[in-house]
């Protein structure tokens, strides 16, 4: 049994850093990497990627506020605590359900909104519109909530504030925690089957899929953190400031995942210019599986002769065989000269000099 020495002396707040700091990194070069290819290669900004700049905000803001946390006694046992931090203490985790809830809810927004403008389609449009609707409907009461849990407000971190009125906050953060799990399942669910239905090689399928799979990742990061921090309620009149470390961990590591997840789908140019030769290779495979498309086409068709042109234009050709992906307005195109039959999924852009493909055909007698 630890001596009451060594128990004060115990700390987790190495833990709270390196929670916080590490996955922010991890998640900043992601996202940062979309900002570049948006603005400095593909020149397309679109409201979803001011969402996540929004949303980046927000998370390096709860990394600042958990970071701070440490200073005023999270991390340490409650017998190690010193009086003079508890108001402190109590204002910032006060401000970490405000922020964490916000940075969560400007993140799936941005998916909802990167969907609008992959998937034109009725449906989807409808579909993407409804979640937004739904997301800010439980959001807002919610936060409106945790921001009126006592009244008056200074009672959340000062409970010497005489006449105040709180509620429990424990509804609250069920409700949340298992809404968030929810809205994430079904982000994941929308997106993976249209994404098999877009034209494209079915090796970029796989590699979309397994992409838009990593969300599955913010589902396990939302129900670890549910389940630590329905322990850490439990323990509230015991050892909070010690318990709710791992709950404070996995807040930030989930939102990280988020932003990592809405940012990755979005750097394939960056990639391409820094990483040419391996892209070119990626491309080449697919050039040749598309190659198999036409061959088994002209099989069961008869239709077998494909001529490739190529075509330096700001505007596709009327030929030219185009369709939705997974990145903004992309299309696929032919070869950059007539001896060279190349894929590429590029934003199209006023800007773009483009190589286009004409395909045409002609019958084999049976």
């Amino acid at each position: 049994m630890l001596s009451k020495r060594a128990h004060t002396d115990e700390t987790r707040v190495p833990q709270v850093l390196t929670g916080n700091i590490v996955p922010l990194i991890l998640s900043s070069i992601f996202v940062f990497a979309r900002f570049y290819t948006k603005l400095f290669i593909n020149r397309s900004w679109g409201n979803d990627d001011s969402m996540v700049a929004v949303s980046y905000v927000a998370c390096l803001t709860l990394m600042v506020l958990d970071c701070a946390s440490t200073i005023y006694g999270i991390g340490l046992h409650i017998d190690a605590q010193k009086s003079e931090w508890m108001i402190s203490q109590g204002r910032l985790v006060y401000a970490q359900q405000l922020v964490y809830n916000f940075t969560l809810t400007t993140t799936k927004l941005s998916i909802c909104l990167f969907y609008l403008r992959v998937f034109p389609d009725r449906t989807s449009r409808w579909l993407s519109i409804g979640t937004m609707i739904f997301i800010l409907l439980y959001f807002i009461p919610i936060e409106i909530a945790s921001i009126a849990q006592c009244i008056p407000v200074d009672a959340n971190w000062d409970k010497s504030v005489k006449g105040a009125k709180c509620i429990s906050t424990l509804p609250i953060f069920y409700c949340a925690s298992i809404l968030n799990i929810v809205v994430d399942v079904w982000l994941i669910s929308i997106v993976l089957p249209r994404m098999w239905r877009l034209n494209l090689p079915k090796r970029q399928k796989i590699v979309l899929t397994l992409i838009a799979s990593m969300g599955w990742l913010v589902v396990v990061a939302a129900t670890v953190r549910f389940v630590l921090l329905a322990k850490a309620f439990q323990k509230a009149t015991s050892d909070v400031s010690w318990s709710v470390v791992e709950p404070i961990t996995w807040s930030a590591v989930e939102c990280n995942v988020g932003l990592f997840c809405v940012s990755a789908p979005s750097i394939q140019p960056l990639l391409r210019k820094l990483f040419p030769s391996m892209m070119r290779l990626i491309s080449n495979v697919t050039s040749r599986e598309r190659s198999r498309q036409h061959r088994n086409y002209a099989k069961h068709t008869g239709q077998g002769t494909f001529r490739l042109s190529s075509n330096e234009t700001n505007a596709p050709s009327t030929n030219q065989r185009t369709s939705r992906s997974f990145w903004r307005s992309d299309r696929v195109y032919g070869g950059r000269t007539e001896n060279e039959s190349e894929e590429h999924v590029l934003d199209a852009t006023k800007h773009d000099i483009v190589a286009t493909t004409t395909i045409s055909t002609t019958t084999i007698p049976a």
